[in-house]
């Protein structure tokens, strides 16, 4: 032990220069014990918030990818889908049914027909109804007499059109391919039934839809159905030079998957 400095102020240098070295002393130890307790919570929280912050990332990183990789894979297997094997329904809102008339020789107007009903069975039966008092031409009474007259809808309410698709063509279509057809459909109007031969185009607008329609207009005669003294009694009720009793008609129908 040195000369003249006693256990107690070793032990104590604060009390050997009074009172501001005490106050000196004191606080560099409070900021010692300051500086102890920051690193502990340094050493401990820092770790902590980071693997929160991990365990943050882990947990919503996946979800997300998950929500696009289940996207992906829909878009994919719609892209993929066949179309056949599943039952399809007509969609009225996007389909029609037209036909054009010519009457005085060289006038030319186009009607059509607003009420379809429409489907395709699993094994590949179509079937097309059109009603026949929903047909527009624009003129309500001449709607009444195509109605009651060429028509007569009060017996033949409806014209039925079917046809049998063959699955082998439609096996590999995918989004965006289109085919054409040759088919044989069958025509029930006004009590008489018709095969016609014609070609269609079938598009593949996505793996829940497609859309046919025709690649020309196919032609109707009105003696094939027998329509051709309902035609007469129009062309008298009009007072017309003629009415052509051959009518170009053209269709385009939307399926959607059931």
């Amino acid at each position: 032990m040195a000369p003249g400095i006693s256990r107690e102020s070793r032990a104590f240098p604060a009390q050997i220069g009074g009172p501001a070295l005490e106050r000196g002393a004191a606080t560099h130890q409070f900021q010692g014990v300051v500086s102890m307790f920051k690193e502990i919570a340094m050493r401990w929280l820092r770790p902590t918030a980071l693997t929160a912050l991990v365990a943050l990332a882990a947990c919503s990183q996946p979800a997300a990818s998950s929500e696009t990789d289940a996207a992906t894979d829909t878009s994919a297997s719609q892209a993929s889908m066949p179309l056949t094997g599943s039952a399809w329904q007509l969609d009225v809102e996007t389909s029609y049914l037209s036909f054009v008339s010519i009457k005085s020789g060289d006038i030319a107007e186009v009607h059509r027909f607003t009420g379809l009903s429409g489907s395709v069975s699993p094994e590949g039966q179509a079937e097309l109804i059109v009603f026949l008092d929903t047909v527009d031409t624009g003129i309500d009474i001449r709607n009444e007499r195509m109605r009651e007259h060429l028509f007569q809808t009060g017996t033949w309410p409806e014209a039925r059109i079917t046809t049998q698709l063959n699955a082998a063509p439609f096996a590999s279509m995918e989004t965006g391919d289109r085919l054409t057809l040759p088919l044989t459909f069958n025509i029930d109007l006004h009590g008489q039934s018709l095969d016609v031969d014609a070609d269609v185009i079938i598009t593949a607008i996505d793996g829940g839809e497609v859309l046919v329609e025709t690649a020309a207009p196919v032609l109707i005669h009105a003696a094939d159905f027998q329509l051709t003294e309902g035609l007469a009694t129009l062309q008298d009720l009009a007072s017309l030079p003629s009415i052509t009793p051959v009518v170009p008609v053209t269709v385009s129908l939307a399926f959607q998957r059931s």
